[in-house]
């Protein structure tokens, strides 16, 4: 769990991700609070006036589209995942 209610700690971030998607379920609800959390901080920190349940679920199905493409080779798990929160 990230050190911070607030902060995600991007190593194990990155972790839960690998686990995710090697087919591994074990600490999936782990990854999922980091990314609901990330979802949270984005949408309250650019205050973008949507509505919060509804933008969270289109995002959710975006982040389980897209989890398979992630490669810590080309950035940190973050901003990847802020990226395409922000653009959707």
């Amino acid at each position: 769990m990230p050190k911070s209610k607030y902060y995600i700690d991007n190593s194990r971030f990155e972790e839960l991700i690998r686990e995710f998607s090697s087919g591994n379920r074990e600490n999936e609800n782990e990854l999922m609070e980091m990314f609901d959390l990330l979802m949270t901080n984005i949408m309250h920190g650019f205050k973008f006036a949507v509505d919060e349940d509804d933008a969270k679920q289109e995002t959710f199905l975006l982040i389980l589209k897209i989890l398979k493409n992630f490669s810590s080779d080309k950035g940190s798990a973050f901003n990847y995942f802020t990226t395409a929160i922000m653009n959707n």
